[in-house]
């Protein structure tokens, strides 16, 4: 049970990660369709967004097999008859996204759903109020094994007295090779630029000014107006998305997953936060590769820093991501036998 239905990259990708790996080891696997009604993606004839992104959207879905569309009054008051309940991954956790439904995803199920885990679950943030800390402090116990996808969320879950809490890999990395998924793509002499608020003319001056000293052509993904000096990818489909990243020679994001896919297709980038109290995402993940300098905090930071200059070892980031990407299977495996 994870966001399966936002209009986002990351989400419904490590959704997909998710169910693919479970279903190489075991018998039937199957996604909750429920939907959380603040942010599921839904399609509105009068929107031009909805057209050109709700088809190509559920189509890559059908990749994955859900369970019959279920709400939340049923959920609560029944639960999912399953062995096991996975829950996870992405900002389940995080209450500012699910308000009246956190209760949902910390695992207020029926009867029937008496064993869960967690996977990768994210709070999001580094700090919990004390409604979050009474909440989680609550259910978390009820678990059989809990994970979370970022180290300083281990220490948030032990601040309320959650014992054994596991530190493992975002889903999109436990499938070994996209290339399965999206063909080979060939790298071309193209910097990418995939930002989430592409708003403002902070993030295209500063792609411009390393586009120009790197000797690349920019190209922007996922932006429906033209924008001067920039190839324009408009609202790509998933595999689309992601071949647009593989074929990128640098990347500059400040999105999480963006982040994630530029790691797993071995790109030289950058990452952009504005917000220094919800970078603990991004900043676990870097830390993990050993790549903390590829954090920025403002375009710029990025614009004065030349670190394109310097290029990240591919070889070094592999031997430090191995052997977690490994344990983080042994771990999903193991707690779900």
């Amino acid at each position: 049970m994870t966001f399966h239905s936002a209009y986002s990259y990351g989400a419904v990708l490590q959704t997909y990660g998710l169910f693919t790996f479970l279903k190489k080891h075991f018998k039937d696997v199957r996604v909750v369709d429920f939907r959380c009604p603040h942010f599921s993606i839904t399609f509105n004839w009068k929107n031009i967004k909805s057209w050109l992104t709700y088809p190509k959207f559920s189509a890559f879905k059908r990749k994955i097999k859900f369970t019959r569309q279920i709400d939340a009054e049923e959920l609560r008051s029944r639960g999912i008859e399953a062995d096991i309940l996975v829950i996870g991954s992405d900002q389940v956790w995080n209450q500012n996204i699910t308000k009246d439904y956190s209760d949902i995803y910390l695992g207020n199920l029926g009867k029937l759903t008496e064993n869960k885990i967690s996977y990768a679950a994210s709070i999001g943030k580094s700090e919990l109020n004390d409604n979050e800390k009474n909440l989680m402090g609550e259910m978390l116990p009820k678990f059989s094994k809990v994970s979370v996808r970022e180290k300083e969320a281990v220490d948030l879950c032990e601040g309320i007295g959650v014992k054994d809490v596991e530190h493992v890999i975002d889903p999109t990395f436990l499938i070994d090779d996209y290339n399965k998924l999206i063909g080979r793509v060939e790298e071309k002499d193209e910097l990418g630029l995939f930002v989430l608020d592409n708003s403002s003319n902070e993030c295209f001056e500063a792609a411009l000014q390393i586009s120009s000293k790197l000797g690349l052509k920019p190209k922007v993904i996922n932006k429906a107006k033209k924008q001067e000096g920039f190839k324009v990818i408009p609202f790509p489909g998933i595999k689309k998305f992601l071949r647009e990243i593989a074929k990128s020679k640098f990347m500059i994001t400040n999105s999480y997953h963006g982040l994630a896919f530029s790691i797993i297709f071995r790109k030289q980038f950058a990452y952009v936060t504005t917000n220094p109290k919800l970078q603990s995402r991004a900043k676990s993940l870097l830390e993990l590769c050993g790549l903390e300098s590829r954090m920025f905090f403002s375009y710029d930071e990025l614009k004065n820093s030349e670190i394109w200059d310097r290029k990240i070892d591919y070889n070094k980031v592999g031997n430090k991501l191995a052997p977690f990407i490994k344990k983080s299977k042994e771990f999903l495996i193991s707690a779900c036998e």
